[in-house]
């Protein structure tokens, strides 16, 4: 299957239009799974403003199910920012009380890895793996969503939501990713680590991702 290679940043309004079917991905194999067409019994939709966009934080409940997260730019236009998106997670975390929803029950967030820093943090450590450079040659999902999901996590591409998270007695990790596209190192603003060679390695630099949330002791803040 070919790599799916992003010639330039303009190209990041692509956006599928997302199904009334949520879909799950697996930790494993990065396939995503409908675990249900039905319609949660309860939603809620904060629009709120970032610095370039509007991000939408979408609560979604089903019935015998914990609730999840969605957050993604309004109609899939602008790039927030890794901390952006952190203040505002914040905000909907300290009004899910007020809808009879305890933060510590929630289940995942499904959200758009393309921030700037995120990527940056990801391609510095793709930059350093053999096995990545292996896993681009057989042009496999199944080989290259499981490195991508690795390095999401290995990198802490996320670590500001960890810490707003923590301050809700959560903590994070990235269970898996579809949709994965690439592009150039050169397009990063990462800094080439020293002994790699990162001339015309592809990085990942967009894809959809499931964030799952586990309860620990609150931090304090």
């Amino acid at each position: 299957m070919p790599l799916k290679l992003v010639p330039s940043r303009c190209y990041l309004l692509y956006w599928m239009k997302r199904m009334g079917v949520l879909l799950v991905l697996s930790a494993i194999s990065g396939i995503a799974v409908p675990v249900s067409a039905e319609e949660p019994e309860l939603t809620k939709t904060w629009d709120l403003q970032g610095k370039n966009c509007v991000v939408e934080i979408r609560l979604m409940r089903f019935a015998g199910r914990n609730p999840l997260l969605e957050v993604y730019p309004r109609d899939g236009i602008g790039t927030p920012s890794v901390v952006e998106e952190a203040a505002l997670l914040g905000t909907v975390l300290n009004a899910l009380p007020k809808e009879g929803i305890d933060p510590q029950s929630l289940n995942f967030i499904q959200f758009r890895f393309r921030e700037a820093e995120a990527v940056s943090r990801v391609a510095a450590h793709v930059a350093m793996s053999g096995k990545w450079r292996a896993a681009l040659k057989t042009r496999a999902d199944s080989v290259i969503y499981p490195l991508v999901t690795k390095f999401l996590n290995d990198s802490s591409a996320y670590a500001e939501w960890d810490r707003v998270l923590r301050e809700h007695g959560l903590t994070e990790n990235i269970a898996g990713v579809e949709k994965v596209m690439m592009e150039p190192f050169s397009r990063t603003n990462a800094i080439c680590p020293q002994g790699a060679n990162c001339n015309k390695l592809l990085v990942p630099m967009d894809a959809m991702v499931q964030m799952n949330l586990h309860k620990i002791a609150m931090t304090p803040r």
